[in-house]
Formats: structure tokens, C-alpha cells, sequence
């Protein structure tokens, strides 16, 4: 449901209600800056250039997903970064799962240092010899 509201539409009668109503006005400023051609992403500050007649929600959609890719670009670069000199690599980014091939050379440390990277959004761990045998580990295992 608030997926549709998000990306579809806020309906009328959730114009009121939080987060919906910021939702809202957002969606309206990002269109006004779209019309008038000064449409920049929300963490780069780089002009955005979309195809023209799109409507509110639309030009809404492309930036919301905008922003996702910024935002995991953004980890990507600190992650790339903190394993220059590792052994551990960063392997495959998909869509918001990043999976590491971790080398015990580097110490739990360098997990930590993984984690403290992430500790502003939610997340989970799974480790396992292979992509298909993963399992989710309890984070306080990490710190011992």
C-alpha cells in the first residue's frame, strides 16, 4: 500500500498524514524544478536531464531511483576505499545486497570496519562457503 502511494499517487484522503503529506510536497517541488528544466539529484547535485511530458509521479519515480543509486554509490566508493589493500573484495553489488569474498588475513576487524560503514541503514549478514549455502550470523559473534 505504501509502495502505491509513493510511487503511484498519494490519494486524497492520506494528503494529511505523515509521511504521505511530505511525500506530497516533495513530489510537487521536484516537478516545479522539472518544468522549469533546473531538476538536480537530491545527493550529488547534478543536473537531471528526463525525457519531457512526464507527469508528477513519474519524474517522482526517476528520482527516488536516482537516489538509490547515488546512495549505494556512495557505499560502493567507502567500501572500494577501506578494501584497496585488503584481501577481502567487495564481489557482487545487486540492487541493495553486497556480497564479500572475506579473507581470514585481514581479521575480524576488517568486518567491523564493513559493518561501521552500513550502521546508518538497516541490514542483515549472512556468511556461508557459498552463495547458496549462506546462513544469518548474529552480529555480536563479529565483535569477539
Amino acid at each position: 500500500y505504501t509502495f502505491k502511494q509513493i510511487y503511484g499517487g498519494i490519494e486524497k484522503e492520506l494528503l494529511n498524514v505523515e509521511p504521505f503529506r511530505s511525500i506530497n510536497e516533495l513530489s510537487k517541488e521536484t516537478f516545479v524544478k522539472y518544468k522549469k528544466g533546473t531538476l538536480k539529484t537530491f545527493l550529488f547535485d547534478k543536473p537531471m536531464i528526463i525525457e519531457s511530458g512526464l507527469n508528477q509521479w513519474k519524474v517522482f519515480n526517476y528520482m527516488l531511483q536516482n537516489l538509490e543509486t547515488e546512495f549505494n554509490a556512495t557505499l560502493l566508493e567507502k567500501l572500494n576505499d577501506l578494501l584497496r589493500e585488503k584481501e577481502t573484495k567487495l564481489i557482487l553489488y545487486i540492487y541493495d545486497a553486497f556480497l564479500f569474498d572475506y579473507s581470514p588475513k585481514d581479521g575480524k576487524s576488517i568486518l567491523k570496519e564493513i559493518i561501521d560503514i552500513f550502521e546508518e541503514i538497516p541490514f542483515h549478514i549472512k556468511a556461508g562457503r557459498n552463495y547458496h549455502d549462506m546462513s544469518f550470523i548474529n552480529l555480536k559473534n563479529i565483535s569477539k
